[in-house]
């Protein structure tokens, strides 16, 4: 009975945590839907995943949890929530470190493409915990 119970909670937990982890890749796409439905326009926020890094996080480190719980490796999933880590921290100290996070210098040139690169890397290491979680998921509902 109990086994049952945990077994249940995983799989639960397991679906959360996925859903939390696909919020920042799927908000900003049904937002622009939304928008473009409502105005014409289509307007897609860059910065938005990158925003929602906590729930990256959240679900990476919480399916990592998981997956270890069922004596199962989660190497792939703490590499990238690792490197999703490092990436939005390095950018907000190169931001901070340049003067770009309080105004002092305007993003543009060199400053714009390392700025772009980083939200290029976040967006990308966003869909792969996010494809880890769903891969992850799909083991534990097994």
């Amino acid at each position: 009975m109990i086994k049952l119970r945990k077994e249940k909670a995983v799989k639960i937990l397991g679906m959360i945590f996925t859903i939390i982890s696909l919020l920042p890749i799927c908000l900003p796409i049904v937002f622009s839907i939304v928008f473009f439905m409502k105005t014409g326009n289509f307007v897609y926020d860059i910065l938005m995943p990158a925003e929602m890094f906590y729930f990256t996080l959240i679900g990476g480190i919480g399916m990592a949890i998981l997956i270890l719980l069922k004596k199962n490796s989660p190497k792939r999933l703490i590499i990238f929530t690792t490197l999703s880590i490092i990436n939005v921290f390095t950018s907000q100290i190169y931001a901070n470190l340049t003067g770009l996070s309080f105004g002092k210098i305007r993003p543009a040139g060199m400053y714009l493409a390392v700025l772009i690169v980083f939200i290029v890397l976040y967006h990308l290491l966003a869909f792969l915990v996010a494809f880890e979680c769903l891969t992850i998921f799909k083991k534990i509902m097994k």
